[in-house]
């Protein structure tokens, strides 16, 4: 027991340790808003036409002074006429932070990569990750994943083909998502598309055979600071029968090189455990190392807590996880490494005692990316 609870502590002055040596590296932060967003801009409007006809005096009076009044606005507008109109304070200030928050999300995004996200681009993209994963309780273990999507537009402008890779991310208590297939197609449904709306139909395939199914998308700006991801796959698979996945992500921006998310994770099926899930939290946080070759100084951190259970046929948690994931760029700007250190707290099922483990996964992952490719720039170069 006291052994138990030495790891937990050391663990965890090592994680602080860690973080005191990220956050002076992080650097000073951008200022805020700046500039003229904040200027106050006000437009006068025109009153309504008033249709002649008889009056008393006292409504004669009325309409002179509404007269006076419509003068006195046009006088008002008089250089204007003709000019676009300003945005507002609200307005601009509005726009400038949810452009910020846009920005940072969709860096966030495609800096550390995912399958989502990456399936959804306008263009082929794809991610080849290299992986060791040690774990002190099941050992070592070593694997090749592919993720990202290649456009077939000789077929169809909306068809792809998919592949979902290895993105911790999406795996629900501890395993990969049951919904998604290693490699499939993804069609996106016409006239349905919108900008926090879209619709696919997949194929993907496995040993028993083709696994047919679909995928709805919602995402929308909560506020100038929080934006909400909704992601619903159900998929059937001749053997085991229909299965389906809800993720929920909410981003909150703490400023333009930090940002809070949240990841909630579903899945479901006739042969799975009740409804199995998991549910974490990040700070994620990006800074620049100036010694670095350009184009190599970015530099990112995640720190993130999770959990993970199952709903039958007992309801428990199974593993409470706490780690860091570190990623860089590394000697070209499609090669990054990752180190991800963390420790678990899990147990089998409920009256075992739970037991703690290390873990740790090295990745190097190369961004099979259109626009990164040296050997093209070389030979325009020359």
């Amino acid at each position: 027991m006291g052994d138990s609870v030495g790891k937990k502590y050391r663990f965890l002055v090592s994680l602080a340790a860690l973080w005191s040596v990220i956050m002076p590296a992080f650097g000073q932060q951008a200022s805020g808003p700046v500039g003229d967003i904040w200027d106050l801009t006000v437009v006068e409007q025109d009153p309504s036409e008033i249709e002649a006809g008889e009056t008393t005096d006292n409504e004669r009076r009325e309409e002179q002074n509404r007269d006076n009044s419509r003068d006195n606005s046009r006088d008002n507008k008089g250089s204007d006429e003709g000019k676009d109109i300003a945005p507002s304070l609200v307005d601009r200030g509005h726009g400038y932070f949810t452009q910020r928050t846009n920005d940072l999300t969709r860096w966030a995004d495609n800096y550390f990569g995912g399958t989502e996200v990456d399936q959804e681009t306008a263009s082929s993209r794809l991610r080849l990750r290299f992986i060791t994963d040690w774990d002190e309780r099941y050992g070592t273990d070593f694997r090749v994943r592919l993720g990202g999507k290649v456009n077939l537009p000789a077929i169809s402008k909306k068809l792809d083909l998919v592949f979902r890779g290895d993105d911790s991310q999406d795996d629900i208590n501890g395993q990969e998502d049951p919904s998604q297939s290693r490699v499939g197609l993804q069609y996106q449904l016409s006239g349905l598309e919108s900008k926090r709306h879209r619709f696919d139909v997949t194929l993907g395939v496995n040993s028993s055979g083709p696994r047919p199914g679909v995928k709805y998308r919602y995402h929308n700006q909560l506020t100038d600071k929080d934006t909400l991801r909704v992601t619903q796959r159900m998929q059937y698979d001749l053997d085991e029968g229909a299965h389906a996945t809800t993720r929920v992500d909410v981003d909150h921006v703490l400023n333009e090189n930090q940002l809070l998310r949240s990841y909630s994770r579903v899945f479901y099926s006739g042969k799975s455990d009740g409804v199995e899930w998991s549910t974490s939290g990040s700070h994620i946080l990006r800074w620049r190392n100036e010694t670095a070759k350009p184009g190599l100084q970015g530099r990112a951190a995640m720190v993130f807590a999770e959990m993970s259970g199952v709903t039958e046929p007992w309801s428990y948690v199974s593993n409470y996880r706490l780690g860091v994931r570190y990623r860089q760029q590394a000697y070209r700007d499609y090669l990054f490494i990752e180190l991800e250190p963390s420790y678990n707290w899990r147990i089998d099922e409920p009256g075992l005692s739970r037991e703690g483990a290390w873990r740790v996964e090295l990745r190097f992952e190369f961004l099979l990316f259109d626009d990164l490719r040296h050997d093209r720039k070389t030979k325009e170069g020359g």
